[in-house]
């Protein structure tokens, strides 16, 4: 038997990189997934693999009516919504003094108010059920300083502390908030990736040696989802290898020989 039996899923930015992991992940694990994106063809693929399990679906998050009905379509047709994955996202490199404040307001309504108005919905699903599991996508970026991604970093910060705030208020309907953050990860959102030998200096400056890749994300996806991680609640889960550990220059060719 799957871990998620008997669930329904929402998944948000499930045409690609991380959320299709996650939707997949979690249909595996026996959740009917309703799988949310904006790309015809991908939600088409999307439909392909998930079968009888799940329904791709049209969806804009950054317009609230599209998610309100998103959210009433789950209910209307597998009966309620107890996990919710907010994948969607973009990203995008500008400095402060540049000031690409329309880039910035991209970002901020994409990763920011779509997140607040997919949990105003997805609650009152869930509360309404009988409680559930939400799962913000968030970042290391929103704990560690980037030259170029201003406006990035203040969006996933933002994003943490909705998801405390949801997580406080929320915990009397018997929901769970929480908040994956990766570290650099594999995917076509990447935007470090187009500077050339970056996936290298990264991997360089990350402790397990490596970029993160969308199944790595997927795990923690699943465990926040199931019973496992019944009475954790408010927490911002970094799945990075240690890229956000605030490490101390490496000493250890000063110490003395063992």
């Amino acid at each position: 038997m799957g871990t998620l039996d008997g669930k329904v899923a929402m998944v948000t930015g499930a045409t690609s990189g991380i959320g299709r992991a996650v939707a997949l992940a979690y249909a595996s694990e026996g959740a009917t997934v309703m799988g949310c994106g904006r790309d015809p063809d991908a939600l088409t693929s999307l439909q392909s693999e998930l079968g009888e399990r799940g329904v791709a679906r049209s969806c804009d998050v950054t317009v609230e009516v599209d998610i309100e009905t998103t959210v009433a379509e789950a209910v209307q047709r597998f009966g309620r919504v107890d996990i919710a994955f907010n994948c969607a996202g973009m990203g995008g490199m500008s400095t402060i003094r540049a000031g690409d404040l329309d880039l910035a307001d991209q970002i901020w309504q994409t990763n920011v108010r779509s997140v607040l108005a997919c949990m105003k919905h997805q609650s009152r699903a869930m509360a309404t059920g009988g409680g559930g599991s939400i799962i913000n996508v968030s970042s290391a970026s929103g704990v560690q300083a980037s030259a170029g991604l201003s406006a990035y970093c203040a969006s996933k910060a933002a994003v943490d502390m909705l998801t405390k705030t949801a997580a406080v208020e929320l915990g009397a309907h018997n929901i769970r908030v929480n908040a994956l953050a990766p570290g650099t990860t594999t995917t076509r959102m990447t935007v470090w990736t187009q500077l050339p030998g970056i996936e290298d200096a990264v991997a360089a400056a990350t402790p397990l040696g490596r970029l993160g890749q969308v199944e790595d994300m997927a795990g923690m996806a699943l465990l926040l989802a199931s019973d496992a991680s019944a009475f954790i609640t408010g927490q911002i889960l970094y799945v990075d290898g240690g890229l956000s550990l605030p490490v101390f220059p490496d000493i250890r060719k000063l110490l003395p020989r063992a």
